[in-house]
């Protein structure tokens, strides 16, 4: 009777945790477009001014609280040639790094919406001849928002919109606005047991 009654049991199964934290790490490159000049008088001989677009790239670490609350860390450059440059190897840097929360929305089943912004510090130099003669530092602000769309459980692809904004207090004297937008395509490696 006790083997009876224990076989008539209902078990209840417990249900597995449905998410658990974990960390991303994500490469993206593409194009930049710059917004203005980042200097209006640069102390460089004959200066003709930069180009208004140029290449950017960016390398992101991020961990996740939940499904739709992140925090990353993001490394970005945009680089922009000099105009009429053949003579001398002249080129604009804008490197940002930034920290700031993740915002998830959920798309559909493998994609979702992140929004992403971000402060941190911001510099713009001047390279002539493999040389920096012409530097600024200041806080930089950054948002992108990016389409992620998961392949696997551990990759993801994604293609992004940010904006970076900041105020250059230059080396040598003077200040300038430092702002560029790029449009860039990402791949993604995510780390831990589940995925989201």
């Amino acid at each position: 009777g006790s083997l009876q009654d224990y076989s008539y049991l209902k078990e209840k199964n417990v249900a597995p945790h449905p998410f658990e934290h974990r960390g991303y790490l994500e490469f993206s490159m593409g194009l930049s477009f710059a917004k203005e000049e980042f200097a209006s008088k640069v102390p460089v001989s004959n200066y003709p001014g930069m180009e208004m677009v140029g290449f950017s790239s960016k390398m992101t670490m991020g961990y996740w609280f939940t499904r739709g609350i992140g925090v990353s860390f993001a490394s970005r450059t945009s680089q922009y040639d000099v105009v009429g440059h053949s003579s001398r190897l002249m080129y604009w840097d804008l490197d940002a790094f930034t920290l700031g929360p993740v915002i998830s929305v959920p798309l559909a089943r493998k994609l979702r919406f992140d929004l992403t912004p971000s402060i941190g510090f911001a510099t713009a130099y001047l390279t002539v001849d493999d040389e920096e003669v012409y530097t600024g530092e200041g806080l930089g602000m950054n948002i992108t928002g990016a389409l992620v769309y998961h392949m696997s459980k551990r990759l993801f692809v994604s293609a992004s919109a940010g904006y970076l904004s900041s105020r250059q207090e230059y080396n040598d004297g003077g200040s300038g606005n430092a702002r560029d937008m790029d449009v860039e395509l990402g791949l993604g490696y995510k780390f831990g047991k589940r995925s989201l």
